[in-house]
């Protein structure tokens, strides 16, 4: 079992992208801001308001519907270099799909653009793979979990043009 703070580690070649500057999709399609292990306590020490329900922790959300981190003025993330796993996974993510878990990308965002357009999918296929193999199976039921929650209480579609399966949870990727 992994700490999220190895998966932080794993998911470095998506942080400080150029297009996180100019862009705020993550906070239109990442949903609730669910917490793993410490984030929630780390958060709140920063004094961000930390919802806890049976199902897990989140970040509150501001009465506009904003996630509390985020600053709309600018489009920035006020704790970006610090943010929960839950954001630094995006355009990433593990999604149920027709009744079976697929890692996914969300195709409208430019870094997935980007890596599409260089024809470097695999690379993030290769860092969801590497996620996997640190997660326990608690930890991934958990992910799902609060996912789900996310799922029902935010507008996410599974639209083609907008979520691309990169590939099925448990599977190896295939390397081109």
């Amino acid at each position: 079992m992994s700490s999220v703070r190895d998966l932080y580690d794993i998911l470095q070649p998506l942080a400080s992208q150029p297009e996180c500057k100019t862009c705020r999709l993550c906070e239109e399609h990442v949903g609730l801001v669910y917490l793993l292990e410490d984030e929630g306590k780390r958060l709140n020490d920063e004094l961000l308001p930390v919802l806890t329900t049976s199902q897990g922790q989140y970040l509150s959300r501001s009465r506009e519907g904003w996630c509390c981190a985020f600053d709309h003025e600018t489009n920035t993330c006020r704790i970006y270099d610090s943010r929960p796993l839950c954001c630094r996974i995006y355009p990433l993510d593990l999604m149920e799909v027709g009744g079976e878990t697929w890692w996914v990308i969300h195709s409208e965002c430019p870094i997935a653009q980007r890596f599409q357009r260089e024809k470097k999918l695999g690379i993030l296929a290769a860092l969801t793979f590497s996620m996997e193999q640190r997660l326990s199976a608690d930890q991934i039921a958990r992910w799902i979990r609060q996912d789900r929650l996310s799922q029902m209480i935010e507008d996410f579609s599974l639209d083609p043009s907008r979520v691309m399966t990169l590939r099925r949870l448990g599977e190896r990727p295939n390397f081109p």
